[in-house]
């Protein structure tokens, strides 16, 4: 039998006008399923055309030379009428590769994706270390698809969706992320868990409802060969939750302390205000910790309420209060446009961001990303809501343009999604900030301009 050769492909962007539309990190959900293909011998390549920062064009020729027999391809909700795009462009030049689409737009709409965009061959839904494997075995010994969990393919012009596959219970059997096959990075993703218990009414939650975490002794392990192996000197965690589970948290600590990671690399992380205080702040600093973002998402009372965060103002206020007291980096996140917004609402998130004064400051407005909460308000016309496009290009919490509200135009949610950061970093004398923002992302911020006078 051939040996089937795959290329797993992290697309370039139509146009860059997001951060990680260019990233300086490489992705680590290919970092995994090559990882996991070489250790099973599998033929392997990877080509992060963001992390390179090649074109579409460039990307079209690497393809073409190197001819695999399966590109898989990834995509967020907003790339993927581009990536399907691009796949077409890739069976125009390859006729015969098959081209696999995986990430958390095909693990949500499955079938959907395939009925939409028949560029797509085969779609992997849910963890797709294994999944992959085996449809990469079952075409090079021509066996039937039927039995693989997690794939959905196209039989006789007809569209067969299998069995979802269960959660990988054994994190701590993964090989790390095969970062060697990447180009080398300025700062690299480690995810120490998978999965999220919380209920939060926008978010998809795509691996789960349950945290899986991986033991301390592997996270460690993991965190040595970074900076032995690819001299990492920043590191992020990529987890939904890596503090929910406290005592976890510590350990890991403790065992950063004890290896001395500090005096090595440098790392960041995401965290609910709820989950985390001074002392385990204190403890995450001491192995290495330099800054921690926040997901606030409202300033007003009853918006949070309903946004089912389940956390608090003054919660968020403690954690921003002893991140800082710590001389830690601090970044705040919020969103325009939950359910029943109103002008008011908005003023109280905006000086609420203002008050907290991290060091930076993201504000979002609602996007109904698919199987969410949110989307099911939003096809139901309820919370106030009505949805002004269907096209996937405009799924974009900075620049995309989904919904609107009874009360708030998209126009005002633009205004003061535009209005909530001038405020913050100029009136709390942010000037180099807010200069650093628009020379890194003067597309964008020319998307919003644009956006705050169309009609």
């Amino acid at each position: 039998m051939v040996a089937v050769k795959t290329l797993l492909l992290n697309p370039p962007p139509e146009k860059v006008t997001e951060p990680y539309d260019a990233p300086d990190y490489p992705h680590i959900g290919l970092g995994y399923l090559t990882s996991y293909l070489r250790s099973k011998n599998c033929p392997i390549m990877v080509l992060d055309a963001k992390l390179e920062k090649i074109s579409v064009l460039d990307t079209l020729e690497k393809i073409s030379s190197i001819k695999p027999d399966i590109v898989g391809l990834t995509a967020y909700t907003q790339e993927i009428v581009h990536v399907a795009h691009l796949a077409k462009e890739i069976k125009d030049k390859l006729p015969r590769t098959y081209i696999v689409i995986g990430g958390i737009h095909a693990t949500v709409l499955p079938l959907k994706t395939l009925q939409e965009f028949s560029s797509f061959d085969f779609i992997i839904f849910g963890e797709g270390e294994i999944t992959l494997y085996e449809l990469v075995e079952a075409l090079r010994k021509n066996e039937p698809l039927d039995g693989i969990k997690g794939l959905g393919f196209r039989r006789k012009g007809q569209i067969h969706i299998n069995e979802r596959r269960e959660w990988n219970l054994e994190l701590d059997k993964l090989p790390f992320p095969a970062w060697d096959l990447f180009p080398r990075a300025e700062l690299y993703p480690i995810i120490t868990s998978r999965g999220c218990p919380f209920k939060c009414i926008f978010c998809t939650r795509p691996y789960g409802n349950k945290v899986r975490g991986r033991s301390p002794e592997n996270v460690v392990a993991e965190f040595k060969e970074l900076i032995t192996k690819y001299k990492a000197k920043n590191i992020v965690f990529w987890d939904e939750t890596f503090a929910v589970k406290r005592g976890r948290a510590m350990k890991i600590a403790d065992m950063l302390i004890a290896e001395g990671i500090g005096d090595y690399v440098r790392w960041d992380m995401h965290s609910r205000v709820d989950v985390v205080d001074y002392d385990l702040l204190k403890r995450l600093k001491e192995a290495g910790m330099t800054h921690v973002g926040f997901g606030v998402e409202s300033g007003n009372v009853e918006i949070l309420k309903r946004s089912k965060k389940g956390i608090t103002l003054k919660q968020a206020k403690n954690a921003v209060r002893s991140a800082k007291k710590l001389g830690l980096g601090t970044s705040s996140y919020f969103i325009l446009g939950f359910p029943y917004e109103t002008k008011k609402t908005a003023w109280d998130t905006i000086n609420f961001a203002r008050k907290l004064n991290t060091d930076s400051v993201s504000i979002a407005i609602m996007i109904p990303f698919p199987k969410t909460e949110i989307a099911e308000m939003v096809e139901k016309e309820e919370g106030g809501y009505k949805q002004i496009s269907y096209n996937w290009s405009d799924y974009n919490k900075q620049t995309g343009a989904v919904v609107e509200l009874k009360d708030m135009s998209r126009r005002t949610l633009v205004f003061f999604q535009v209005t909530g950061y001038l405020i913050c970093y100029i009136c709390n004398l942010r000037f180099g900030v807010l200069a650093k923002i628009i020379k890194s992302r003067f597309k964008q911020v020319l998307i919003l301009v644009r956006n705050l006078f169309r009609g």
